[in-house]
């Protein structure tokens, strides 16, 4: 008989959304600096512009494709690693925005949480630069039906 692991309803990777939203941490040179210390290491990133969550997303893939991997494609010249508008916005601004990270270890278990962790994350933060904009023009066109002009 096998018996599986089975995580109260709300936990992801044993904690609460709450939990996690409080260890995210700032990495001093931001998005500009190659950050050594997380080789090997899957989790979330975060860019912060004048204290909003404008970006979210994640380093989570095979051993070389984790948070330094990631960090490292926006910071590089060529344009392969961000052929997406997130990723785009933070290379255009990478000298300004803060870099926040949580880094949940070199495990695959630490690589299922963080793609556990992504979609609440944005639920939480709906940051700006994460949203498609067929769903921007979308709820402007909504906010604007129904108005006499």
């Amino acid at each position: 008989m096998t018996i599986s692991k089975v995580e109260p309803v709300g936990l992801i990777g044993g904690e609460a959304l709450e939990a996690w939203d409080a260890k995210w941490e700032s990495l001093p040179g931001g998005f500009s600096v190659a950050h050594r210390q997380l080789k090997g290491m899957a989790g979330l990133y975060r860019a912060v512009a004048h204290g909003e969550v404008v970006v979210i997303g994640k380093g989570s893939g095979g051993q070389a494709n984790r948070l330094y991997k990631r960090l490292a494609d926006l910071r590089r010249p060529g344009d392969s690693g961000r052929n997406y508008p997130a990723g785009r916005f933070i290379h255009k601004n990478i000298a300004w925005l803060e870099l926040q990270v949580l880094v949940l270890g070199g495990d695959r278990e630490a690589c299922k949480t963080a793609d556990s962790l992504l979609r609440p994350m944005l639920i939480l933060h709906r940051p700006r630069e994460n949203v498609p904009m067929a769903i921007v023009d979308e709820a402007v066109q909504q906010s604007y039906r129904g108005l006499e002009i």
